[in-house]
């Protein structure tokens, strides 16, 4: 879920999550169809209407414990955002979860430090072939040998 809420938020989207008791159904598509079974009078759009009233902004839904905490710096790891987004994301997370936003923007930047150091590890363009190669040739080539 986190992963999902920062590729959304970095696509421009204003993330939120709808919950239910367990009762209620799996999933949204359950929740919709017992309720409206047990309240046949409200249609389908006024109890989805309900349901999108009572979301909470995802970053609320977090908690400040170690186990949210570690998921958020490791996906933080895995999704590239924008910098100017980083920032500001770092610190709405770091304030629900109880550190410093320092704390989250290092562990994105560790991200970005792998990327930039992957970057230098690629080969540089090989020198073109000083003779021109027959493309047919050499595919006839590369299919006897395989």
């Amino acid at each position: 879920m986190l992963r999902t809420f920062l590729i959304l938020t970095v696509a421009g989207a204003e993330v939120c999550q709808m919950s239910w008791k367990s009762g209620e159904g799996k999933g949204i598509d359950d929740y919709l169809v017992n309720q409206c079974r047990r309240n046949g009078q409200h249609p389908p759009t006024s109890v989805l209407g309900a349901l999108v009233a009572q979301a909470k902004p995802f970053i609320e839904t977090l908690t400040p414990t170690a186990l949210d905490l570690g998921l958020v710096v490791t996906e933080l790891q895995k999704v590239l955002i924008p910098r100017p987004l980083q920032v500001l994301l770092c610190k709405q997370l770091a304030g629900r979860l109880g550190v410093r936003p320092s704390v989250l923007e290092e562990a994105a930047a560790a991200r970005e430090k792998e990327a930039d150091s992957k970057k230098l590890m690629v080969e540089p363009d090989p020198e073109p072939w000083p003779d021109p190669v027959d493309g047919a040739l050499l595919l006839k080539e590369i299919a006897t040998l395989i």
